[in-house]
């Protein structure tokens, strides 16, 4: 059988001492409204995510098989589809991306490679999807015994780029 790990917050009671209280009786994450974008809006937000990305527009997906992907990770957490997913390929262009979304005010999760356990990447409310599979920068500073690399990087690839 499998046993879930138990989750404990500590409290200082009145006395001093520490009290453990279960993740089941501390209060639950707010209730967060789902996204639903009329057709012009959405229109409006993709527009503005193309935008974002240097005039990409094949760097942000509304439907299809990016959605699908970007709805789940490797958890048992149930699938929740983005409204859009954005791929930057550089820092600024994320940074333009997170500036979009918010000033319109929608929820934004960030996506490594989806291989999560725990449901982190899942864009429960909708919302957009950011995804780090195109930030691929590799730059090995030898001097400082230091390389520079983007998050969309597999170790697999950054230890054959940093082998003899």
């Amino acid at each position: 059988f499998w046993l879930k790990p138990q989750l404990f917050k500590l409290e200082l009671s009145s006395t001093g001492l520490a009290r453990r209280q279960s993740c089941t009786a501390m209060s639950k994450r707010p209730e967060v409204q789902e996204v639903n974008l009329t057709a012009e809006a959405k229109a409006e937000l993709v527009k503005a995510l193309v935008a974002a990305c240097s005039g990409d527009a094949s760097a942000v997906t509304t439907e299809g098989e990016g959605i699908n992907d970007a709805s789940k990770d490797m958890s048992f957490h149930e699938t929740h589809a983005p409204c859009a997913v954005v791929t930057p390929a550089t820092p600024e262009e994320v940074a333009a991306a997170v500036r979009v979304c918010a000033a319109a005010k929608i929820p934004m999760v960030p996506r490594g490679a989806g291989t999560g356990l725990e449901g982190g990447a899942i864009p429960y409310t909708g919302g957009v999807v950011i995804s780090t599979e195109r930030l691929r920068r590799m730059e090995l500073r030898e001097t400082e015994m230091m390389a520079v690399v983007g998050a969309g990087v597999y170790k697999e690839e950054l230890n054959k780029f940093l082998a003899p």
